[in-house]
C-alpha cells in the first residue's frame, strides 16, 4: 500500500483519482465487514428448487436453507448467478417409480464464510459456520406429514446429543418445516429472556396443538431449545407460515439453544408471493466478536 501511494504521488495529476479509489475501497471493505455484524439466516420449504432470481431475492440471507428440493442427487448444477454460494446437499429419496421424490435439502452458504458439514441424513443437514469469531451450528430439518415424528426425533437425538457435547459453538439453530402445530406451547426461563430480544410468552395466529406438536415441543424443551416464532420482533404476532387448501398454519419453525438467545436480534416470516405454499422464515443473528458461550 505504501509503495503504491509513493508511486502515485509522483504523478500529481492522478493523485485525486487515486485517493478517491482508496477511499472507495476502504468504504466498501468497511461496509462488507459491518454487514457481518448481523447475519440473516433463511429457512424455506420451497417445494422444488426455486428459480435463481427467487433465491437471489433472498440475498439478505448469507445462508439459505431450502427443504423439499426434490433433487435425488447432490450434483445438481445451479446457475452461475449463484456461484457466490457454496452448496451442501442432502438428496431426496425416490421409493416409487411413479410420483416425485420425497424431501431433499440444500444449504447455500456465502463463499466468504468458513464452514464444515457435521451430519447429514434424509431428514436433516447439519453444518458449522464461522462468522467473524462466532461459531454457529445450523440444522436444516424436514419432517414430512407422513413421517413418524417419534422415530425421526429418536434418530436425531443421537446426532443432537453428540453435537451438543463434542462441538464448540456459540449458537445452535434448528429450523425448517416440521409439519407440527404447537399453538402457544414453549416456555422460556425468566433468567434466559432477561436482556434479550425474546419475550417469555409466545403469540401465534395458529392456536391448534397437535400430538406431533406436543412431541416436538417436549423434545426441544428437554434439550433446552427455545422457539422463536411469535416471540421476537417483528414476528410478535406469530404469523402463519403455510397456506393451502387445508387452511393456514404455523409449521415452519426456528429453535435456538436457550443459553444463546441474546445473539438473536430478529425473527420474521417473509409473506411475499412465492410459488411455494410455505413462506420463508428469517432469523437475524448478532455476529460481532463476543465472549463465547461454550
Amino acid at each position: 500500500m505504501k509503495q503504491l501511494m509513493i508511486w502515485r504521488h509522483e504523478d500529481k495529476s492522478d493523485m485525486a483519482k487515486f485517493m478517491a479509489e482508496v477511499f472507495e475501497r476502504i468504504s466498501n471493505e468497511t461496509d462488507r465487514l459491518s454487514s457481518r455484524d448481523v447475519t440473516a439466516i433463511t429457512f424455506w420449504n420451497a417445494r422444488g428448487l426455486p428459480e435463481p432470481q427467487v433465491l437471489l431475492s433472498l440475498k439478505e440471507g448469507t445462508i439459505i436453507h431450502i427443504s423439499e428440493t426434490w433433487r435425488t442427487t447432490g450434483k445438481t448444477n445451479l446457475p452461475s448467478s449463484l456461484d457466490s454460494y457454496n452448496k451442501v446437499w442432502s438428496p431426496a429419496i425416490k421409493n416409487k417409480i411413479l410420483g416425485r421424490p420425497s424431501g431433499g435439502l440444500v444449504t447455500l452458504i456465502d463463499k466468504d464464510l468458513n464452514y464444515r458439514i457435521l451430519s447429514s441424513s434424509h431428514h436433516w443437514l447439519a453444518t458449522l459456520v464461522t462468522i467473524n469469531d462466532v461459531k454457529i451450528i445450523m440444522v436444516s430439518l424436514y419432517l414430512s406429514p407422513s413421517s413418524s415424528i417419534s422415530t425421526v426425533l429418536n434418530d436425531f437425538k443421537l446426532t443432537l446429543d453428540d453435537l451438543l457435547l463434542s462441538t464448540d459453538f456459540d449458537l445452535f439453530i434448528i429450523g425448517g418445516d416440521f409439519n407440527a402445530r404447537l399453538g402457544l406451547l414453549n416456555t422460556v426461563p425468566l433468567e434466559a429472556a432477561d436482556g434479550s430480544h425474546i419475550t417469555l410468552k409466545r403469540n401465534s395466529m395458529d392456536t391448534k396443538v397437535t400430538q406431533r406438536g406436543i412431541a416436538l415441543n417436549n423434545f426441544m424443551e428437554e434439550h433446552r431449545f427455545v422457539l422463536l416464532n411469535g416471540r421476537c420482533h417483528p414476528d410478535t404476532s406469530g404469523k402463519f407460515t403455510f397456506f393451502g387448501a387445508q387452511g393456514l398454519s404455523v409449521v415452519d419453525l426456528v429453535w435456538v439453544n436457550t443459553a444463546s438467545i441474546d445473539l438473536i436480534t430478529e425473527f420474521s416470516v417473509d409473506q411475499s408471493a412465492y410459488r411455494s405454499d410455505h413462506y420463508p422464515i428469517v432469523v437475524k443473528v448478532a455476529t460481532k466478536a463476543h465472549k463465547p458461550h461454550m
